[in-house]
């Protein structure tokens, strides 16, 4: 019973101790681009994707394997506007995101401020077997020499009228860096 008692205060005072001073298991990872002006922090409670970092293509992503929450960023050498304007680009960009899924739906899309930038940003329900239906933002900046694309996802229930996205993500973003933010 002694040893139990120990035990237990052992976890209380390690416990306090993290507390007092900051430390929680919740450790802190970066990635950073060596070709674009592109970084991100990450606590451990989101999954690295498959990364690619090449002067002609970045790609960063994570993911919370629990529910299928996911920012990913992708950055890579783009046609010039002239020969496929935007229209055309965001055309073909909603078809490609619909054809995955007859049951995927486009909601719509208007031009915002992201990341203190211009962005195209469209909006779909992505039906999946594995997350179920997930509300998929897809933010897209488009420079003619290169091309930032950035898709934000998370569940939600099919009826659900209060789709704003989840706090975690909302802390993700605020540590996602481009340029000079």
């Amino acid at each position: 019973m002694r040893n139990i008692v120990l035990l237990v205060y052992f976890f209380i005072l390690v416990n306090l101790l993290q507390s007092c001073t900051g430390q929680n298991s919740d450790s802190i990872s970066i990635w950073q681009s060596k070709y674009h002006n592109f970084k991100a922090s990450y606590s451990s409670l989101w999954t690295l994707l498959p990364s690619y970092d090449t002067e002609e293509k970045t790609i960063f992503g994570v993911i919370d394997k629990k529910d299928g929450k996911s920012y990913i960023v992708k950055i890579t050498k783009d046609v010039s506007k002239e020969e496929l304007p935007d229209t055309d680009y965001y055309e073909y960009f909603k078809e490609t995101m619909l054809k995955e899924n007859p049951n995927n739906k486009f909601l719509g899309e208007q031009d915002i401020q992201f990341h203190g930038e211009n962005y195209h940003g469209l909006e779909f329900l992505m039906h999946t077997e594995k997350w179920g239906i997930l509300k998929q933002y897809a933010y897209i900046k488009r420079q003619g020499d290169f091309l930032t694309g950035i898709q934000v996802s998370y569940p939600i229930l099919e009826n659900d009228t209060n789709t704003e996205m989840p706090l975690s993500l909302k802390e993700l973003d605020k540590n996602i860096k481009f340029g000079n933010n």
